[in-house]
């Protein structure tokens, strides 16, 4: 059974992102529902008031009393949330319907984007580890002990990324067809079209491993 990779972009001008580095209670939330559905922000929304269940088993954990307080104060943490999401969609329409995930074919795509990339850079490597997983954590001094931390693609390494990206359409790595090959190429497609969107709306992208 294969690792995947989730991606999600976010504004750095949002109250989302803001609160992201700067309040446990929302790091924890959206950290705990990120692995969950093709994308957090729609599932959220189409939750509307109703806390969804990996939620719950969150706000109301014994183990998170301290960052949660008691049930009504959970409550009144989860709907503060849920309107900073709701903002964030306001203020940046459409973001909520774009998303990416390396479904099971991780190495594939780092190991030949990777190959192309080292025809005009010694940093290749490097430079396409930070470009897929990020490269920091996304305030892990937030979190639980135990509870994996968000990485966060910067908007530095967004910018970049697309600049390479734009020479490397999906027929560079892989060949269309109804196989593996076809699998990888949707997926570093729909990734590749993340990060240019990203690039162009001024995004940074929060990712995590599922």
């Amino acid at each position: 059974m294969g690792v995947s990779l989730h991606c999600l972009p976010i504004h750095p001008q949002s109250a989302l992102y803001r609160h992201l580095h700067e309040d446990a209670a929302t790091n924890l939330l959206l950290t705990s529902v990120f692995p969950y559905g093709s994308n957090p922000y729609a599932e959220i929304r189409k939750a509307g008031k109703d806390i969804p269940n990996v939620v719950e088993d969150v706000l109301f954990s014994r183990a998170n009393v301290t960052i949660f307080g008691s049930e009504a104060e959970a409550r009144e943490r989860y709907s503060d949330f849920r309107q900073l999401v709701e903002s964030l969609c306001a203020q940046f329409p459409g973001i909520d319907r774009r998303h990416a995930s390396l479904e099971k074919c991780i190495p594939d795509v780092q190991e030949r984007l990777t190959l192309k990339l080292a025809e005009v850079r010694a940093d290749a490597g490097c430079f396409v580890e930070k470009l897929m997983f990020g490269d920091r954590p996304n305030a892990p001094h937030l979190l639980p002990a135990g509870c994996d931390p968000l990485w966060l693609v910067p908007s530095a390494v967004i910018q970049e990324g697309a600049k390479v990206l734009l020479s490397v359409p999906p027929t560079s790595l892989f060949t269309e067809d109804d196989g593996w090959e076809g699998w990888c190429f949707d997926q570093y497609r729909e990734w590749r079209e993340l990060c240019l969107g990203a690039a162009e709306r001024g995004e940074e992208i929060l990712t995590g491993l599922v």
